[in-house]
Parts: C-alpha cells; structure tokens; sequence
C-alpha cells in the first residue's frame, strides 16, 4: 500500500502534462532502452570479465541506441499533433511554437551540461587531454548546438548531446514543415513520401559530414504522418483490435533487432514502422493499460531529465563501484552493477526533474489565433 501511495504521489509530481499517459508509456521503452545500452556498453568497455554472453539479450541491448529513432518519432508525433488537428488556421502561432520550445528544452539543457562541465573540471575528468581554452569552446559549441557542425564529431561533454541538436534542427523547420497539413491529402503524404526517401537513402551516396536532420529526417516525418492518422482518420480504430498486442510485440522485436542499413528496402520502412509501433501504443486499450502504469508513466514522464543526466552518471557511478567494489563477477554481478547504475540514474534524475526541469513545463500556452488554451507539450 506505501509503495502504491509512493508511485501515485511521484506520478503527480512528474506528470509531463502530454495528450494521454500513454506518451509516457512510450517514452519508458524508448529510454530505458538507450539506458540499457549505455549502461551495457559501459560494463562491456570497462568489464569484459562481467560482459553478457552473446545471445538474444545481449543482441538486444547492443541495439539499444535506436531508442533515440524511438525518441525522434515521438517529438516529430507531439510537436505537429496541434498543427495535425487544427487544418483550419487555429493552430499555435510561429511565435508561441518557438517559445514554447525555447523554454521547454533549453534550460534544462543549458543547466545539465554547465552543471556535467563543471563537474568535470572539478574532478579533474578529460580524457581527451584538451587545455581550458579549448574545452571552453566545445562547451560553447555544445550550448549553441552546434558542435556537430564545428567539430564534426560527437560531443565530448556529454555524448548524448548530439541527438539534441538534431531536434533543434527539426523544431526550427517545423513550422515550414507543418504547412503540409493544409494541403489536400495526395499532396502531402506525396512530399511526405519524398522526404523519407531522401533522408533514408541519399545519404548512401552523399554522405553528411556529421550527425543532422538530413540522415534523420525521416524519422520526425514519420512522426508527422502518425500525427495526422491519429488526429483525422477513424481507420485508426482498427488498431483496437487484440490481434494488434501480437502485432506490436513481433514489430517491437523486428525494429530491435532488424540493422537499418540492412537494404533500401529497411531503409525506407523503418521510420514508418516506428510510426506504426507508436500509435499501436497510444491506441490499442490493452496496450495502453500495460506501458500507461504509473510506475512506467512516472519514469517516461521525467525522460528529459534522465536523457541528459544518464551518461555523465553511468561513468561517475560506475567509476566509484569499480573502485570500490571488486568482488563482481558472472551474471549476478553485472546485474548487481546495472541496478546500481539504474537506481542512481532515477534519483539523481527525479531531484534534477523536480528542481529544474518541472519548473520550465510550462503545460500550457495562449494560442494567439485561437485565443484558446492549447496543449503543445514535447
């Protein structure tokens, strides 16, 4: 009864204030997969004695880092959802979008990776040996987004900020992008079509020079195209049907465990399939009510929180049980590291969602067309 009172009491707390609880089902799976596969490729670099096997879990979790495709399908989903509803011009201005973004993300953002820079130099952490001066820079090529683009590589403060300035990448074009709603319907799921397309395949013959909505792109359409399903079509009812749990575990298992790169064919379907795994979860009842509990809702909910936390702890934490603890070994002792890596990230996380991030949610803006209250939460 006390662990149930816990729960429900969090769960208010971290409420992300989205459409349907079941968002946050979905964003559950989407980062306790990312999760897992950087806590999985942390034990393997710096334990190979505590290393899983190879088999089907540890196939599973070296796949974990599509959990950001996951990720990328959901915001392109939440962020058009308003536009997708409302064809008729009521739809949250340019003005009240970009503001809403810019006080959604960025200063939690902006907090985490000042706090994990300081941090780092605090500890006396660099391990690419780089003076002051030039950390500086990659710190300020990281707080404008832009580090992918200046050092062409993945970020050095915190990895995971690569993803991040791909969404800036997006949520700048939305509005433009958010114009095909308007159109009639051969007229968008044709340019729709074309722009998967171009993000999926040509980069196989003009190679991006760093990680960009050009190689990504396709997963947001994705998320467009769910959007407008589930805003303005009743075939999407049939997704009720019991048969679509089976369906939905055996697709989960395909996008998991199918490599992207595999053939056009993959290449093209993927992010659509996403798309179809993610409305199968906010729309099958069955489904719903299995990733909507409050124990996963209440940890999708504060996701933002643990996506920019995570990998900074995983390596703190991680390095204070290895100095610490050496008596680890076999299964029973990589379980034993992950829990602990686990249950730091949720603490540390939920005081950071609580203290900095609840404070910036801001639920709900005043649409200047509409004058009415209008939900655009992400």
């Amino acid at each position: 009864m006390a662990q149930s009172t816990f729960w429900n009491k969090l769960r208010r707390i971290t409420s992300s204030g989205t459409y349907y609880s079941e968002i946050d089902g979905f964003r559950f799976i989407a980062i306790m997969y990312v999760v897992l596969f950087h806590i999985n490729g942390y034990i393997t670099a710096k334990l190979p004695a505590l290393a899983l096997p190879g088999g089907f879990i540890s196939v599973w979790l070296m796949n974990g880092n599509k959990g950001v495709l996951f990720f990328f399908v959901l915001s392109g989903f939440i962020v058009s959802l308003p536009f997708a509803r409302n064809k008729d011009g009521k739809t949250p201005s340019a003005r009240s979008y970009y503001l809403r973004r810019l006080t959604r993300i960025e200063p939690p953002y902006i907090i985490a990776l000042t706090l994990i820079f300081f941090g780092q130099l605090a500890f006396n952490l660099n391990p690419y040996g780089l003076g002051l001066t030039e950390q500086l820079k990659h710190y300020a090529a990281s707080i404008f987004y832009a580090h992918g683009l200046i050092y062409h590589h993945m970020p050095i403060i915190t990895a995971v900020a690569w993803s991040l300035e791909v969404e800036i990448q997006f949520y700048l074009l939305g509005p433009l992008l958010f114009k095909l709603f308007r159109q009639n319907v051969a007229v968008r799921y044709l340019v729709w079509s074309l722009l998967i397309a171009v993000c999926a395949l040509l980069p196989n013959y003009i190679s991006p020079v760093f990680r960009n909505i050009y190689g990504y792109g396709q997963f947001f359409i994705a998320g467009m195209i769910a959007a407008d399903l589930f805003a303005n079509y009743k075939a999407i009812e049939k997704l009720h049907h019991p048969l679509w749990i089976a369906a939905s575990a055996l697709l989960f298992g395909y996008l998991c465990y199918t490599p992207i790169h595999f053939n056009w064919l993959t290449q093209l379907t993927y992010a659509p399939l996403v798309g179809v795994f993610l409305l199968t979860c906010i729309c099958n009842p069955s489904i719903k009510k299995a990733i909507g509990n409050k124990v996963t809702a209440t940890i999708g909910g504060i996701c933002y929180s643990i996506y920019l936390l995570h990998f900074t702890i995983i390596s703190f934490v991680g390095n204070l049980i290895m100095k610490h603890c050496t008596v680890l070994h076999g299964i029973g002792g990589y379980t034993v590291f992950a829990a602990a890596l686990l249950l730091a990230i949720l603490i540390v996380s939920v005081a950071f969602y609580l203290t900095v991030e609840k404070p910036f949610m801001n639920k709900r803006i005043i649409t200047e067309k509409s004058g009415t209250n209008e939900a655009v939460s992400s």
